[in-house]
């Protein structure tokens, strides 16, 4: 008799967005979960994430759990603090663009919000060595060309987004 198949792990990953540019990662080749894959920051909503509403313009329209995760994992990963970016206007808006479950068969299961962030000025976030290889900014179509040469590796999710993006800029 097959195992039940775990619940997938909560997740949120957000594309900062300047004009047609988007910021990507490539992690680390010796992490567990897709070494060496090309992504977006993020990562999951802890069990014990605040459901506490923000008082902030702009994050305040969205679901606080996410929002908490997202406000977190960027602070971690980029150093970069999504709440003083709002409130310095360096943010426009965000924008909840899809959502994605693993299927029962992959080995780790996520069931991943995808947000996107549009910036009025290109930030240089401080990407953390420890979890990326490197980082960039360019243009999903680029990103997606170089993925059909075989020069990176992506999950179907980040594809998908960022055809969507490539085609309704």
């Amino acid at each position: 008799k097959m195992m039940e198949s775990a619940k997938p792990l909560e997740s949120v990953s957000v594309l900062f967005m300047h004009k047609d540019r988007v910021f990507t990662v490539q992690r680390q080749p010796y992490l567990l979960a897709f070494p060496g894959y090309q992504a977006f920051p993020g990562g999951k909503i802890d069990k014990d994430e605040s459901s506490f509403p923000f008082q902030t313009n702009i994050l305040s329209n969205h679901d606080p759990r996410k929002m908490r995760a997202i406000c977190r994992e960027v602070l971690e990963e980029l150093g970069y603090d999504i709440e003083k970016g709002i409130l310095k206007d360096e943010i426009l808006w965000i924008s909840e663009l899809a959502e994605a479950v693993a299927p029962v068969f992959a080995p780790f299961r996520f069931r991943t919000w995808f947000y996107r962030i549009d910036l009025k000025k290109k930030v240089h976030f401080r990407a953390d060595s420890g979890e990326f290889s490197s980082s960039f900014w360019s243009t999903p179509k680029k990103i997606l060309d170089d993925f059909r040469k075989g020069k990176s590796l992506m999950v179907p999710p980040t594809r998908w987004v960022l055809k969507a993006l490539f085609k309704n800029p």
